[in-house]
């Protein structure tokens, strides 16, 4: 075999940066659970799930009021076209005190 036939293949990878904001994290934690500036690889027909619940969700809320699933995003991409868009799922709003 050459090396042409063996060597590893170049692929584009997308990038998602996603910043993130609780009024009381200092206090509370909120964010605890969650690995800050690591890169996470992720396959791009999984939905990311966000919440409470870390036996199903990628990135752990630690806040009681936070559902299992507070959110979740689902990557897609229309055919031949280079824009990657997302879905919002399960998206609820709660009142920050």
């Amino acid at each position: 075999m050459s090396d042409f036939e063996t060597e590893d293949t170049e692929e584009p990878i997308t990038c998602l940066q996603i910043t993130i904001y609780h009024p009381k994290e200092e206090e509370k934690a909120v964010f605890r659970g969650l690995s800050f500036h690591h890169q996470q690889q992720l396959r791009a027909d999984d939905i990311v799930k966000f919440g409470r619940d870390s036996n199903i969700c990628c990135f752990h809320l630690a806040d009681s009021r936070v559902s299992r699933v507070q959110f979740a995003l689902q990557f897609f991409r229309h055919f031949n076209s280079s824009e990657i868009l997302y879905w919002n799922w399960n998206s609820l709003l709660a009142m920050c005190d």
